[in-house]
């Protein structure tokens, strides 16, 4: 895959970032070092802006180094910039923060609620509105137990 195919990918992913709750300006170079589809681009959070451009940007706040898989498992939230670090497979220069940062406008979609159509529960109501209920049976009587007596005889 080339650079433009790679690039193209995955800034598609990253322009989707929610970075709403950062104030915070930064600008990050990112350097894919494969040796297929190495290059450099940069995101850059501005003023509430968010762009991802695919050139250098020598007035960065942090650069890094990552090859392109492993920066498709930071977009896609299957590793963390730290464990990325940690794992020497993510070289970071600058303010490390800036870069969680970026990551962590990614969020994991919860799965899909299932709902019910007012439809469909409307007609799970109607049916079970006709269903009749089983028909119950008068409990037995039960008469009272008599009670013991004892009848003794006498004699004369």
């Amino acid at each position: 895959m080339t650079f433009e195919e790679r690039f193209s990918k995955i800034s598609k992913k990253l322009i989707n970032a929610d970075l709403s709750k950062y104030s915070e300006s930064f600008a990050i170079q990112i350097t894919m070092d494969d040796e297929d589809c190495g290059g450099t681009f940069f995101a850059a959070f501005n003023d509430g802006a968010f762009r991802v451009e695919p050139y250098d940007y020598v007035d960065n706040t942090a650069s890094v180094n990552v090859t392109a898989d492993v920066l498709g498992k930071l977009v896609d939230k299957k590793t963390t910039v730290e464990a990325a670090i940690y794992d020497g497979v993510l070289s970071v220069n600058g303010n490390v923060n800036h870069v969680a940062m970026l990551f962590d406008g990614f969020e994991k979609k919860a799965p899909a609620k299932r709902t019910t159509t007012k439809k469909t529960a409307t007609k799970k109501t109607a049916e079970k509105k006709e269903e009749k209920p089983a028909e119950k049976k008068p409990a037995a009587k039960k008469e009272p137990a008599k009670k013991a007596t004892k009848t003794t005889k006498k004699t004369k």
